[in-house]
Protein backbone atom coordinates (compact mmCIF):
# COMPACT_ATOMS: atom_id res chain seq x y z
CA UNK A 1 0.00 0.00 0.00
CA UNK A 2 2.86 2.37 0.82
CA UNK A 3 4.50 1.93 -2.59
CA UNK A 4 1.18 2.41 -4.40
CA UNK A 5 0.53 5.53 -2.34
CA UNK A 6 3.91 7.07 -3.21
CA UNK A 7 3.37 6.28 -6.90
CA UNK A 8 -0.08 7.87 -6.80
CA UNK A 9 1.31 11.01 -5.18
CA UNK A 10 4.04 11.25 -7.82
CA UNK A 11 1.38 11.31 -10.56
CA UNK A 12 -0.39 14.39 -9.21
CA UNK A 13 -0.26 16.95 -12.02
CA UNK A 14 -1.04 20.13 -10.13
CA UNK A 15 0.60 19.86 -6.74
CA UNK A 16 -0.78 23.27 -5.74
CA UNK A 17 -4.37 22.01 -6.03
CA UNK A 18 -5.53 20.79 -2.58
CA UNK A 19 -8.31 18.65 -4.07
CA UNK A 20 -5.78 16.47 -5.88
CA UNK A 21 -4.20 15.54 -2.54
CA UNK A 22 -7.43 14.37 -0.91
CA UNK A 23 -7.26 10.81 -2.33
CA UNK A 24 -3.72 10.55 -0.95
CA UNK A 25 -4.89 11.80 2.44
CA UNK A 26 -7.64 9.15 2.45
CA UNK A 27 -5.11 6.40 1.74
CA UNK A 28 -2.77 7.70 4.41
CA UNK A 29 -5.60 7.83 6.94
CA UNK A 30 -6.32 4.15 6.34
CA UNK A 31 -2.62 3.33 6.59
CA UNK A 32 -2.23 5.34 9.82
CA UNK A 33 -5.21 3.59 11.37
CA UNK A 34 -3.73 0.21 10.47
CA UNK A 35 -0.35 1.13 11.91
CA UNK A 36 -1.91 2.39 15.14
CA UNK A 37 -4.12 -0.68 15.52
CA UNK A 38 -1.17 -3.03 14.95
CA UNK A 39 0.96 -1.33 17.62
CA UNK A 40 3.17 0.63 15.26
CA UNK A 41 3.07 -1.94 12.46
CA UNK A 42 4.17 -4.63 14.91
CA UNK A 43 7.04 -2.60 16.22
CA UNK A 44 8.32 -1.14 12.96
CA UNK A 45 8.90 2.32 14.38
CA UNK A 46 10.93 3.60 11.45
CA UNK A 47 8.12 2.85 9.02
CA UNK A 48 5.48 4.21 11.40
CA UNK A 49 7.32 7.51 11.77
CA UNK A 50 7.80 7.74 8.00
CA UNK A 51 4.07 7.29 7.37
CA UNK A 52 2.97 9.86 9.96
CA UNK A 53 5.53 12.39 8.74
CA UNK A 54 4.43 11.91 5.15
CA UNK A 55 0.80 12.15 6.20
CA UNK A 56 1.56 15.49 7.86
CA UNK A 57 3.00 16.91 4.65
CA UNK A 58 0.18 15.58 2.46
CA UNK A 59 -2.52 16.89 4.80
CA UNK A 60 -0.96 20.35 4.65
CA UNK A 61 -1.02 20.22 0.85
CA UNK A 62 -4.64 19.06 0.93
CA UNK A 63 -5.54 21.83 3.41
CA UNK A 64 -7.18 19.17 5.57
CA UNK A 65 -6.90 20.48 9.13
CA UNK A 66 -8.73 17.58 10.78
CA UNK A 67 -6.48 14.87 9.38
CA UNK A 68 -3.43 17.09 9.83
CA UNK A 69 -4.10 17.45 13.54
CA UNK A 70 -4.56 13.68 13.90
CA UNK A 71 -1.29 13.01 12.07
CA UNK A 72 0.79 15.52 13.99
CA UNK A 73 -0.69 14.72 17.39
CA UNK A 74 0.24 11.05 17.13
CA UNK A 75 3.60 11.80 15.52
CA UNK A 76 4.75 14.37 18.08
CA UNK A 77 2.92 13.30 21.23
CA UNK A 78 3.24 9.53 20.84
CA UNK A 79 5.81 8.35 18.31
CA UNK A 80 8.40 11.00 19.15
CA UNK A 81 8.07 10.10 22.84
CA UNK A 82 9.14 6.48 22.30
CA UNK A 83 12.73 5.67 23.33
CA UNK A 84 15.10 5.24 20.36
CA UNK A 85 12.86 7.36 18.12
CA UNK A 86 14.72 10.55 17.22
CA UNK A 87 12.26 13.48 17.05
CA UNK A 88 12.60 15.84 14.10
CA UNK A 89 12.51 19.49 15.08
CA UNK A 90 10.94 20.39 11.73
CA UNK A 91 7.72 18.48 12.48
CA UNK A 92 7.59 19.82 16.01
CA UNK A 93 7.86 23.31 14.52
CA UNK A 94 5.02 22.56 12.09
CA UNK A 95 2.88 21.34 14.98
CA UNK A 96 3.64 24.44 17.03
CA UNK A 97 2.73 26.69 14.10
CA UNK A 98 -0.52 24.82 13.46
CA UNK A 99 -1.55 25.03 17.11
CA UNK A 100 -0.80 28.75 17.23
CA UNK A 101 -3.51 29.25 14.60
CA UNK A 102 -6.07 26.97 16.26
CA UNK A 103 -5.32 26.83 19.99
CA UNK A 104 -3.47 29.86 21.34
CA UNK A 105 -2.59 28.32 24.71
CA UNK A 106 -1.25 25.11 23.20
CA UNK A 107 0.69 27.07 20.61
CA UNK A 108 2.54 28.97 23.32
CA UNK A 109 3.09 25.82 25.37
CA UNK A 110 4.78 24.08 22.43
CA UNK A 111 7.35 26.83 21.92
CA UNK A 112 9.75 25.29 24.42
CA UNK A 113 9.63 21.92 22.67
CA UNK A 114 11.41 23.14 19.55
CA UNK A 115 15.15 23.76 19.41
CA UNK A 116 15.91 27.44 19.83
CA UNK A 117 18.98 27.63 17.59
CA UNK A 118 17.57 26.17 14.37
CA UNK A 119 16.35 28.52 11.58
CA UNK A 120 12.85 27.02 11.39
CA UNK A 121 12.46 27.42 15.15
CA UNK A 122 13.35 31.10 15.05
CA UNK A 123 10.83 31.68 12.28
CA UNK A 124 8.03 29.75 13.99
CA UNK A 125 8.65 31.52 17.29
CA UNK A 126 8.44 34.87 15.53
CA UNK A 127 5.10 33.91 13.94
CA UNK A 128 3.68 32.56 17.21
CA UNK A 129 4.67 35.74 19.04
CA UNK A 130 3.21 37.86 16.24
CA UNK A 131 -0.13 36.02 16.25
CA UNK A 132 -0.67 35.32 19.94
CA UNK A 133 1.20 38.02 21.84
CA UNK A 134 1.57 41.07 19.59
CA UNK A 135 -1.46 40.45 17.34
CA UNK A 136 0.38 42.38 14.64
CA UNK A 137 -1.01 41.86 11.10
CA UNK A 138 1.72 43.92 9.41
CA UNK A 139 4.44 41.80 11.00
CA UNK A 140 2.54 38.64 10.03
CA UNK A 141 2.52 39.66 6.37
CA UNK A 142 6.22 40.56 6.53
CA UNK A 143 7.01 37.12 7.96
CA UNK A 144 4.79 35.49 5.35
CA UNK A 145 6.68 37.19 2.53
CA UNK A 146 10.00 36.04 4.01
CA UNK A 147 8.79 32.54 4.87
CA UNK A 148 11.68 30.08 4.41
CA UNK A 149 9.58 26.97 3.87
CA UNK A 150 6.73 25.94 1.56
CA UNK A 151 4.78 24.05 4.24
CA UNK A 152 5.11 26.80 6.83
CA UNK A 153 3.70 29.14 4.20
CA UNK A 154 0.79 26.83 3.41
CA UNK A 155 -0.09 26.73 7.11
CA UNK A 156 0.10 30.52 7.26
CA UNK A 157 -2.28 30.66 4.27
CA UNK A 158 -4.95 29.02 6.42
CA UNK A 159 -4.74 31.91 8.91
CA UNK A 160 -4.74 34.66 6.31
CA UNK A 161 -8.45 35.52 6.51
CA UNK A 162 -8.35 35.76 10.32
CA UNK A 163 -5.34 38.06 10.39
CA UNK A 164 -6.83 40.21 7.63
CA UNK A 165 -10.08 40.46 9.54
CA UNK A 166 -8.11 41.65 12.56
CA UNK A 167 -6.42 44.27 10.40
CA UNK A 168 -9.78 45.45 9.02
CA UNK A 169 -11.16 45.81 12.54
CA UNK A 170 -8.15 47.90 13.54
CA UNK A 171 -8.45 50.11 10.46
CA UNK A 172 -12.20 50.67 10.71
CA UNK A 173 -11.98 51.61 14.39
CA UNK A 174 -8.92 53.85 14.06
CA UNK A 175 -9.76 55.72 10.85
CA UNK A 176 -12.78 57.33 9.26
CA UNK A 177 -11.14 57.00 5.85
CA UNK A 178 -7.93 55.53 4.43
CA UNK A 179 -6.26 55.45 1.01
CA UNK A 180 -6.95 52.18 -0.77
CA UNK A 181 -3.20 51.66 -1.17
CA UNK A 182 -2.72 51.94 2.59
CA UNK A 183 -5.55 49.49 3.27
CA UNK A 184 -3.99 47.07 0.76
CA UNK A 185 -0.68 47.28 2.62
CA UNK A 186 -2.42 46.65 5.94
CA UNK A 187 -4.13 43.58 4.46
CA UNK A 188 -0.97 42.17 2.92
CA UNK A 189 -2.31 42.59 -0.61
CA UNK A 190 0.01 43.31 -3.52
CA UNK A 191 -2.92 43.98 -5.87
CA UNK A 192 -4.83 47.03 -4.61
CA UNK A 193 -7.78 46.09 -6.83
CA UNK A 194 -8.47 43.23 -4.41
CA UNK A 195 -8.68 45.51 -1.38
CA UNK A 196 -12.37 46.44 -1.40
CA UNK A 197 -13.59 42.97 -2.50
CA UNK A 198 -11.48 41.39 0.27
CA UNK A 199 -12.96 43.67 2.93
CA UNK A 200 -16.50 43.06 1.69
CA UNK A 201 -15.92 39.30 1.60
CA UNK A 202 -14.61 39.15 5.15
CA UNK A 203 -16.92 41.64 6.88
CA UNK A 204 -20.68 41.02 6.88
CA UNK A 205 -22.49 43.37 6.97
CA UNK A 206 -19.95 45.60 5.30
CA UNK A 207 -17.96 48.14 7.29
CA UNK A 208 -17.46 50.30 4.18
CA UNK A 209 -19.61 53.40 3.86
CA UNK A 210 -18.41 54.32 0.39
CA UNK A 211 -15.41 54.22 -1.92
CA UNK A 212 -14.26 57.40 -3.64
CA UNK A 213 -12.56 56.25 -6.82
CA UNK A 214 -11.43 59.77 -7.73
CA UNK A 215 -9.27 59.99 -4.62
CA UNK A 216 -8.82 56.21 -4.18
CA UNK A 217 -10.18 56.42 -0.66
CA UNK A 218 -12.21 54.02 1.46
CA UNK A 219 -14.69 55.57 3.91
CA UNK A 220 -15.67 53.37 6.83
CA UNK A 221 -19.06 53.31 8.53
CA UNK A 222 -18.80 55.12 11.84
CA UNK A 223 -20.49 53.19 14.60
CA UNK A 224 -22.56 55.22 17.01
CA UNK A 225 -21.40 55.14 20.59
CA UNK A 226 -23.69 53.32 22.98
CA UNK A 227 -25.78 55.66 25.12
CA UNK A 228 -25.26 55.27 28.84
Amino acid sequence: MWVALIEKAAKIKNKDDPTQWEPIVDLLRALREGIYASQWSEGDLEFSVKVFEQSTICCIQANNSDELLKSMRVLVDELYQIPNVVPKNYYRALYCLFLAFHDRTSGLDRINEISAHLPESKFVKAVVYCVIVAEDPIQFFALYNDCPDRYFKLLMDTYMDKIRLLSINILSKAYMRVPISFAAHCLGLSDIKKTVPTIERLVKPTCIDRVDLDTSTIYFIRKKADKK
